[in-house]
């Protein structure tokens, strides 16, 4: 559980928005339905130079694990909600290009 004095060191900095591309090579590769396979989790694991199992994609989001303790959580824009759900269905996707505005939070132990 953490402490009251590392809520309170919470540092949250500035949004950041990631381009990613979602490329012939990672729809390919990927599988309808399987969230850590889905195109757009490849291209955002490759983008990030995580493993694709680092990067979960929900109905309109997704989550991508830094470490045990550490996550951002962003929302997925329209036009790629609709790719997955075409994808999902087995219907034909061409490649994109869409950004994701990322929050960058970590929780820091205070000084003592």
């Amino acid at each position: 559980m953490m402490s009251i004095a590392a809520l309170e060191s919470v540092v949250d900095v500035p949004a950041s928005k990631i381009t990613i591309t979602v490329r012939p090579d990672h729809i390919d590769r990927g599988a309808p339905r399987a969230s850590h396979l889905c195109p757009v989790a490849l291209a955002i694991a490759e983008r990030f130079g995580v493993s694709s199992r680092a990067v979960a994609i929900f109905k309109r989001h997704a989550v991508i694990l830094w470490s045990v303790d550490d996550h951002d959580s962003v929302d997925l824009p329209e036009k790629v909600v609709a790719f997955i759900d075409d994808f999902d269905a087995h219907r034909h996707v061409q490649p994109l290009s869409f950004e994701l505005q990322l929050r960058w939070a970590r929780a820091r132990e205070a000084p003592p």
